[in-house]
Protein backbone atom coordinates (compact mmCIF):
# COMPACT_ATOMS: atom_id res chain seq x y z
CA UNK A 1 0.00 0.00 0.00
CA UNK A 2 1.86 3.31 -1.06
CA UNK A 3 -0.68 5.43 1.28
CA UNK A 4 1.65 8.47 3.04
CA UNK A 5 -1.75 9.08 5.18
CA UNK A 6 -1.55 5.37 6.66
CA UNK A 7 2.00 5.60 6.55
CA UNK A 8 2.06 7.85 8.90
CA UNK A 9 -0.63 6.58 11.13
CA UNK A 10 1.65 3.51 11.59
CA UNK A 11 4.02 6.06 12.40
CA UNK A 12 2.58 7.69 15.08
CA UNK A 13 0.95 4.31 15.97
CA UNK A 14 4.72 2.81 16.69
CA UNK A 15 5.81 6.09 18.30
CA UNK A 16 3.05 5.22 20.88
CA UNK A 17 3.78 1.94 21.64
CA UNK A 18 0.65 0.35 19.72
CA UNK A 19 1.49 -2.38 17.59
CA UNK A 20 -0.34 -2.91 14.41
CA UNK A 21 -0.80 -6.40 12.73
CA UNK A 22 -1.23 -6.58 9.37
CA UNK A 23 -2.94 -10.04 7.87
CA UNK A 24 -3.88 -11.04 4.97
CA UNK A 25 -5.37 -14.48 6.05
CA UNK A 26 -9.16 -13.00 6.49
CA UNK A 27 -11.99 -12.63 4.33
CA UNK A 28 -12.48 -9.81 2.44
CA UNK A 29 -15.42 -8.80 4.91
CA UNK A 30 -13.78 -9.01 7.98
CA UNK A 31 -13.04 -5.83 10.11
CA UNK A 32 -10.12 -4.83 11.73
CA UNK A 33 -10.45 -5.15 15.48
CA UNK A 34 -7.85 -3.45 18.70
CA UNK A 35 -7.23 -5.00 22.40
CA UNK A 36 -6.81 -1.71 23.84
CA UNK A 37 -5.60 -3.67 27.38
CA UNK A 38 -2.20 -5.01 25.05
CA UNK A 39 -2.65 -1.89 22.50
CA UNK A 40 -2.70 -4.36 19.63
CA UNK A 41 -4.44 -3.96 16.53
CA UNK A 42 -5.39 -6.62 13.49
CA UNK A 43 -5.87 -5.10 10.22
CA UNK A 44 -6.92 -6.93 7.50
CA UNK A 45 -5.15 -6.32 4.39
CA UNK A 46 -7.66 -7.86 2.22
CA UNK A 47 -10.65 -5.43 3.08
CA UNK A 48 -12.95 -4.98 0.54
CA UNK A 49 -12.58 -1.38 0.32
CA UNK A 50 -9.39 -0.64 0.10
CA UNK A 51 -9.63 3.29 0.63
CA UNK A 52 -11.19 2.40 3.82
CA UNK A 53 -8.26 1.40 5.79
CA UNK A 54 -6.89 4.16 6.82
CA UNK A 55 -9.87 5.90 8.53
CA UNK A 56 -10.07 1.99 10.00
CA UNK A 57 -6.72 2.40 11.66
CA UNK A 58 -7.30 5.60 13.25
CA UNK A 59 -10.61 4.41 14.50
CA UNK A 60 -9.03 1.18 16.08
CA UNK A 61 -6.54 3.92 17.52
CA UNK A 62 -8.58 5.68 18.95
CA UNK A 63 -10.42 3.25 21.50
CA UNK A 64 -6.95 2.63 22.66
CA UNK A 65 -6.31 6.36 22.67
CA UNK A 66 -9.43 6.71 24.44
CA UNK A 67 -8.84 3.48 26.58
CA UNK A 68 -12.20 2.26 25.57
CA UNK A 69 -13.52 -0.94 27.97
CA UNK A 70 -12.87 -4.02 25.91
CA UNK A 71 -13.97 -7.70 26.77
CA UNK A 72 -11.36 -8.50 24.27
CA UNK A 73 -11.28 -7.18 21.23
CA UNK A 74 -13.10 -4.08 19.78
CA UNK A 75 -14.32 -4.53 16.30
CA UNK A 76 -14.71 -1.53 13.43
CA UNK A 77 -18.47 -0.92 13.33
CA UNK A 78 -20.68 -0.22 10.71
CA UNK A 79 -23.56 2.54 10.24
CA UNK A 80 -26.16 0.43 11.88
CA UNK A 81 -24.01 0.75 15.25
CA UNK A 82 -25.09 3.47 18.10
CA UNK A 83 -22.53 3.07 20.02
CA UNK A 84 -21.16 6.60 21.84
CA UNK A 85 -18.11 3.83 22.25
CA UNK A 86 -17.68 4.02 18.08
CA UNK A 87 -18.78 6.90 17.51
CA UNK A 88 -15.86 8.09 19.62
CA UNK A 89 -13.73 6.50 17.82
CA UNK A 90 -15.08 7.90 14.63
CA UNK A 91 -14.33 11.01 16.05
CA UNK A 92 -11.30 9.98 16.65
CA UNK A 93 -10.25 8.76 13.46
CA UNK A 94 -11.12 12.09 12.17
CA UNK A 95 -9.02 13.61 14.25
CA UNK A 96 -6.47 11.58 13.39
CA UNK A 97 -6.62 12.20 9.72
CA UNK A 98 -7.87 15.39 9.14
CA UNK A 99 -4.02 17.33 9.86
CA UNK A 100 -2.80 14.71 7.19
CA UNK A 101 -5.63 15.95 4.47
CA UNK A 102 -5.63 19.79 5.35
CA UNK A 103 -1.84 19.76 5.06
CA UNK A 104 -1.43 19.51 1.44
CA UNK A 105 -4.58 22.09 0.83
CA UNK A 106 -5.14 25.55 1.72
CA UNK A 107 -8.79 26.30 3.64
CA UNK A 108 -10.87 27.20 0.72
CA UNK A 109 -9.68 23.77 -1.05
CA UNK A 110 -10.62 21.67 1.88
CA UNK A 111 -14.03 19.65 1.62
CA UNK A 112 -15.56 17.41 3.81
CA UNK A 113 -16.87 15.98 0.64
CA UNK A 114 -13.54 15.45 -0.86
CA UNK A 115 -12.21 14.26 2.89
CA UNK A 116 -15.17 11.44 3.24
CA UNK A 117 -14.58 10.07 -0.96
CA UNK A 118 -10.27 10.19 0.12
CA UNK A 119 -10.69 7.66 2.72
CA UNK A 120 -14.11 5.93 2.15
CA UNK A 121 -15.15 7.59 5.32
CA UNK A 122 -18.77 6.40 5.75
CA UNK A 123 -21.88 9.06 4.38
CA UNK A 124 -24.09 8.72 8.16
CA UNK A 125 -20.47 10.66 9.07
CA UNK A 126 -20.96 13.86 7.27
CA UNK A 127 -22.21 16.00 9.61
CA UNK A 128 -19.38 15.38 12.10
CA UNK A 129 -16.96 15.46 9.16
CA UNK A 130 -18.28 19.02 8.37
CA UNK A 131 -17.75 19.95 12.17
CA UNK A 132 -14.89 18.75 12.89
CA UNK A 133 -13.37 20.15 9.28
CA UNK A 134 -14.38 23.87 9.93
CA UNK A 135 -13.43 23.63 13.69
CA UNK A 136 -9.92 22.39 12.31
CA UNK A 137 -9.78 25.41 10.02
CA UNK A 138 -10.99 27.64 12.52
CA UNK A 139 -8.17 26.51 14.77
CA UNK A 140 -5.23 26.02 12.72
Amino acid sequence: MNNPVLYELQRKAALDHIDVIWTDGLRATTPPAASVKRRKIVMNMRWIHQNEITFQLGHEMAHIYHDDVDHEFLYYSNRYTKSEVENAAHAGAIDLIMPFYMHERTDSMASPVDFMECFEVPGYLSEMVDKKMRAYIYCH
